[in-house]
């Protein structure tokens, strides 16, 4: 969509003067922020990469990121007894750990719910045990793993 120039004369609420208003392909601020300017962000993701030098118990050298350093810094201090350390681990651990329980919920259908799925499955057409007797069967299965 082409910009119209307002005409000299015609100056006014939404109708700049023709020489204030931007060029073709000319930014409203040119200096702008600068290409790959760093942010917080980017920054505490950088430092935490950052090697750091321990030293094992055998006497050699390692290098890992600051960021398991910390953890084990962390670890170290909830192992020799400090509270707020132990809870951050552990606050640290609930977030992070995504380990989830295998077994899926299974929830007692009532006995209305269980009348409209044999109701849908009826009218689907589908040859299917009723749903009691999957979740016996489900929940037997289960039992004998």
């Amino acid at each position: 969509m082409a910009i119209k120039k307002p005409a000299l004369g015609k100056v006014g609420y939404g109708k700049p003067p023709a020489k204030t208003q931007f060029k073709k392909g000319e930014s409203g601020n040119p200096k702008g922020r600068p290409k790959g300017t760093r942010n917080l962000e980017a920054d505490v993701k950088a430092m935490l990469q950052m090697p750091v030098p321990i030293e094992r118990d055998s006497g050699r050298k390692k290098k890992i990121s600051t960021q398991q350093a910390s953890l084990l810094q962390l670890r170290a201090k909830a192992l020799r007894g400090d509270q707020r350390a132990l809870d951050r681990l552990l606050d640290l651990a609930a977030r992070h750990n995504s380990e989830t329980d295998a077994r899926p919920v299974v929830e007692e259908l009532t006995p209305d719910e269980q009348a409209i799925i044999e109701l849908f499955r009826a009218k689907m057409g589908f040859a299917v045990a009723p749903v009691s007797q999957q979740a016996n069967s489900a929940t037997n299965e289960e039992d004998q793993s």
